[in-house]
C-alpha cells in the first residue's frame, strides 16, 4: 500500500475527460523532468504546422508561459521569448486564458507520467502488439489512434490493469 504522498500515490494518468486540474498535475511532473522538456523543446522546433501551431508547439508555450509568468514577466515578453524559442508566439487572448486558467491545449488529451514503469509497459505492449492508424484530411492530420492486440489473457489483463490505474 502506498504511503501518503509518495510518488506510487501520485496519479500516473488523465484520460481526456479528466478534469483540467489532474491533467496539469502529471503534465507540470513531466515539464519537471529534463529529458520531457528537451524532447517537446525539439518537437516544437522540429515539426511543421499546418493551418495552425502544431501540439508540440501550443504544448511547449503553454508550459513555458507558466514558468515565465511565475518568473515575473509581462505578457509581451512571455510571447516574446516563445517565439525566439520555438517559432511560435501565442495570441495574446490565447496567453490570457491560458495563464488565468480558463484553457489549456490539453483539452482532448490523454496525459501520463513519462517516468513511471507503468507507462513504459503499456507503450510497449502497444508498439510491440498493437496498430497504429493515423487519418488524414486534406493532408493535415485529423486523428489517430493506437489499438492493442494479443490472445494471452493474463497480457490482457495486466495491460488493462494499468491503463485504468
Amino acid at each position: 500500500m502506498p504511503e501518503e504522498g509518495s510518488i506510487d500515490s501520485e496519479p500516473i494518468a488523465a484520460p481526456k475527460d479528466a478534469p483540467l486540474e489532474l491533467k496539469l498535475k502529471i503534465i507540470l511532473r513531466n515539464w519537471s523532468y529534463p529529458e520531457f522538456r528537451e524532447v517537446l523543446y525539439r518537437e516544437a522546433r522540429e515539426d511543421s504546422d499546418h493551418k495552425e501551431a502544431n501540439i508540440y508547439k501550443r504544448l511547449y508555450a503553454y508550459l513555458r508561459a507558466l514558468e515565465l509568468c511565475q518568473q515575473g514577466l509581462s505578457y509581451n515578453r512571455v510571447r516574446g521569448v516563445i517565439a525566439s524559442e520555438v517559432g511560435y508566439r501565442p495570441s495574446r487572448r490565447s496567453l490570457s486564458c491560458w495563464l488565468r486558467g480558463v484553457h489549456a491545449p490539453l483539452g482532448g488529451m490523454l496525459v501520463f507520467d513519462v517516468r513511471r514503469p507503468e507507462v513504459g509497459l503499456v507503450i510497449g505492449l502497444i508498439l510491440s502488439d498493437g496498430t497504429k492508424r493515423r487519418r488524414r484530411y486534406h493532408g493535415k492530420l485529423n486523428s489517430a489512434s493506437q489499438t492493442f492486440y494479443n490472445t494471452d489473457e493474463g497480457l490482457i489483463e495486466e495491460f488493462k490493469e494499468h491503463v485504468a490505474s
